[in-house]
Parts: structure tokens; C-alpha cells; sequence
């Protein structure tokens, strides 16, 4: 069935679609974006540097090849590893803890008890490191500021308003 409707939204078959998106006030070119990829990323600093699910997957493989987990755990991530290889180049970035609870929740490792313990083992090494790295730190301003003050602390105020 015919519908006017329909063929007054078709972009015009003559127009290109690039001259209709330039000429168009609301629509603009993506901007040139620098390719990244693993060189890129290689030469960042490490504080700027974004990791992509790829090498996420490959340094928690590592981990639990250093905890000596189980064949399968191992073999687990190795299959996510193979079907994250063809976007081993893309600039998206993503945390480790994020790829973990990824993992934990995939129905392979629900129903092997040997696969989720290994990587409930590396979250808790991460909350473990997480701690140690914020106890480390100074204490913020504000809690300095406001602990509360024994009681020889306004004696004292107190007498030396007396003397003055």
C-alpha cells in the first residue's frame, strides 16, 4: 500500500548523502579522529592511559595464572579473550573491575564453582589493593577539622580569657 507520508521522509535519491549532510545546518561531518590503538596507547602515560576490553581480558588471564587457578578459569577468559581479538584496536575503555563482574555473571561461570571462586578471588585482591591504597592517603581537610576536641582544649580557652 502506497504511503504519502512515508515517501516525503526518503532523502532524495539524486542528493548524495554527504552533500545533504554538509549542506544541512543541523548535521555536521564527524570530526577527524586520531586512530588510536595499542601504539597509542603504548606511548601514553600510565595515569592517562585507557585500556580496552581486550587487554583487560588478557591481564586478568595473567592474574589468574599467577594465582594458580584452574584450567578452566583459565580456559574461560580465553574464550572471551578470542571474541574481544577483533576489537583489540578500538580506544573504548573499560575498568578491570567491570570485565570481573562481567565475568562472574556469565552462566558458565554461575554453574562452576572452580571458575567463580578464581574470580571472586581477584575481586577480592582489588578491594584488598582499593583499601590499602586509600588508608595510605592523607585524611581530607574536613575531617580534620572537625574532630571533636577533649575537654582540656576549653579549659584552657576559658582561662586564658580569664587572664585577659
Amino acid at each position: 500500500m502506497y504511503n504519502p507520508t512515508l515517501e516525503r521522509q526518503r532523502p532524495c535519491p539524486a542528493i548524495p548523502v554527504q552533500t545533504a549532510y554538509a549542506t544541512h545546518p543541523h548535521f555536521s561531518p564527524p570530526p577527524d579522529r586520531q586512530q588510536g590503538g595499542a601504539k597509542a596507547r603504548a606511548a601514553a602515560p600510565e595515569r592517562n592511559r585507557r585500556v580496552n576490553a581486550y587487554e583487560q581480558l588478557v591481564s586478568i588471564r595473567d592474574r589468574l595464572e599467577q594465582n594458580g587457578a584452574s584450567e578452566d578459569s583459565v580456559n574461560f577468559v580465553e574464550r572471551f579473550i578470542k571474541r574481544a581479538e577483533p576489537e583489540r584496536d578500538v580506544d573504548m575503555s573499560v575498568t578491570q573491575s567491570v570485565m570481573i563482574r562481567h565475568l562472574l555473571r556469565q552462566r558458565e561461570a554461575l554453574d562452576n564453582y572452580t571458575i567463580y571462586d578464581d574470580l571472586q578471588e581477584l575481586v577480592s585482591e582489588m578491594e584488598n589493593r582499593r583499601s590499602a591504597r586509600d588508608e595510605d592517603g592523607a585524611r581530607p581537610a574536613w575531617q580534620e577539622e572537625r574532630a571533636p576536641r577533649p575537654k582540656s582544649y576549653y579549659k584552657s580557652l576559658k582561662e586564658r580569657d580569664q587572664q585577659r
